[in-house]
């Protein structure tokens, strides 16, 4: 694992354009690394556009993602891939349901 920090510690949480964000543990920074080093014939950016305990459902009053100004930089980024990770917050709403978090969350993809 030493051999996928290339960068000091302070680096990787301070500089987003390689992925990384503070308070996610590093993991986008990790992805960079990963495929910068196993292939070196293509120029990866990573972006990181994560908001802690953000929620997929519209209208729930706890931290939508939708209304966080990231969502917006996530769209406009024109992205080729994402990894998206919603669940642990939309879970305890009082308006989930399957077919609601299910519906919000093909919404936001297609949107993405």
């Amino acid at each position: 694992m030493d051999e996928l920090l290339a960068e000091p510690l302070e680096r990787r949480l301070t500089d987003q354009t390689d992925g990384s964000h503070k308070g996610t543990n590093g993991w986008p920074y990790l992805l960079h690394s990963l495929l910068q080093n196993n292939n070196q014939s293509v120029d990866y950016t990573i972006m990181n556009f994560a908001v802690g305990a953000a929620t997929i459902l519209p209208g729930v009053n706890f931290r939508p993602y939708d209304n966080d100004c990231r969502s917006e930089q996530l769209k406009k980024s024109l992205p080729n891939f994402v990894f998206l990770a919603f669940g642990a917050m939309d879970s305890i709403a009082k308006a989930y349901t399957e077919e609601f978090f299910i519906d919000s969350y093909v919404k936001f993809i297609k949107e993405a």
